[in-house]
């Protein structure tokens, strides 16, 4: 993940001060690769 130099910044000041934060949106999209998609489960046993 390439964040512009702004995004860069907020996380750097947040990290060094032991800020707990949730990072949502695009940029956590773009972070995370998408998981497998597991099969549906069947109500009917099968």
């Amino acid at each position: 993940m390439n964040p512009n130099k702004d995004f860069e910044e907020l996380f750097e000041l947040l990290n060094r001060n032991k800020v707990k934060y949730l990072l949502v949106g695009g940029y956590a999209y773009a972070h995370h690769p998408e998981k497998p998609k597991s099969e549906p489960h069947r109500m009917d046993g099968s």
